[in-house]
């Protein structure tokens, strides 16, 4: 059988194209072969001398360190200043071998190689003349003291009273869950409240110029009381307002005639005082007005005024001031005793 050759075109390797020069590639390398620069080796100079820690001179004889054997000073003037910052990283080297092969080359007769003399020096420990107390628990270490197990000693003689006189001393105001006797408050308005008022009820009245002066009723009552517990003793603190409905009724000549007023008491507190003379601001506010009084006569007028005594606090004996505060002096006595 006749075998047909391969056309030689065909096998030959294809032409390059005409007028493209690629010799411009043939300096480019593989990032993977690129090797660093000498420049920038971080090789060290082998004549370099080493610099000192605390002041960075060059040094030629060094003074290292005799615990770490690594940092290097100039001088022992400069091993001291550093020390107080070299000492927190400052540690013994590991060291290379397990001590059981020390132990083994004494055994067998093997001297220790001798350190050169004058390579180190032993760091001054200066920490007497230096404040620095803020790393010094790392320095605790437990005792070898054998733990102790409580137990109980019951007092007896003068122990037993001390100890009898400081629970007396304690703090017994207050809830139960406080027994330190810190700052309490306990709100007791509600109560204070129906205490002045049932106070209020029945009130007398008084006889003036032909006629009766009383309170009609309780117009209103307002205000805030508790009975906070500062350091074991129970406060009893109030600030109260009330308005009492007035009434003058006398005989005229058409009849029996009436006349409307108020009486106003504000800032009524635990520091209101009831004797006579006392400092205006140990008084409560008081305020009276009357409507109809413009048929009574000046005489009669005046008259009742003096009857109600307004002019002045606590009010005069026999005043309706007088018997008001009366009772508001018993409320406040009153009101001491609630727990």
């Amino acid at each position: 059988m006749t075998q047909i050759a391969p056309d030689a075109e065909a096998t030959a390797s294809p032409p390059k194209r005409a007028g493209v020069d690629y010799s411009k590639f043939d300096a480019i390398e593989d990032s993977d072969d690129e090797k660093p620069s000498a420049k920038h080796s971080p090789a060290k100079k082998a004549n370099e001398n080493p610099h000192c820690g605390n002041c960075a001179k060059e040094i030629v004889k060094p003074l290292r360190c005799g615990v770490c054997k690594k940092a290097e000073y100039c001088s022992q003037q400069c091993q001291r200043e550093d020390w107080q910052f070299h000492k927190r990283v400052c540690k013994k080297p590991e060291e290379l071998k397990p001590k059981e092969d020390a132990n083994n080359r004494k055994q067998d007769g093997e001297k220790t190689p001798a350190r050169p003399k004058g390579d180190d020096k032993v760091v001054i420990d200066d920490e007497e003349a230096e404040d620095l107390t803020w790393y010094r628990h790392r320095e605790w270490k437990p005792s070898g003291e054998p733990k102790k197990d409580f137990k109980p000693v019951q007092l007896t003689g003068d122990a037993a009273a001390a100890a009898s006189a400081a629970d007396a001393s304690k703090p017994g105001a207050g809830s139960a869950w406080n027994t330190a006797g810190t700052w309490e408050d306990k709100d007791v308005s509600s109560t204070a409240k129906a205490m002045l008022r049932a106070r209020l009820e029945d009130f007398p009245s008084v006889e003036v110029s032909g006629g009766t002066l009383s309170v009609s009723e309780v117009e209103a009552l307002d205000g805030e009381a508790s009975k906070p517990v500062v350091r074991g003793v129970t406060r009893h603190l109030w600030d109260l307002n009330l308005k009492l409905k007035l009434e003058f009724k006398w005989m005229g000549s058409e009849g029996q005639l009436s006349a409307d007023g108020t009486l106003s008491i504000g800032d009524f507190s635990q520091n209101t005082s009831f004797e006579a003379g006392c400092d205006s601001l140990k008084a409560p506010v008081v305020d009276v007005s009357f409507t109809g009084l413009s048929t009574v006569d000046a005489g009669r007028r005046v008259a009742i005024e003096d009857a109600l005594g307004a002019k002045a606090w606590p009010g005069g004996e026999g005043t309706l001031l007088a018997a008001l505060a009366e009772r508001m002096r018993q409320f406040s006595e009153e009101f001491a005793q609630v727990p």
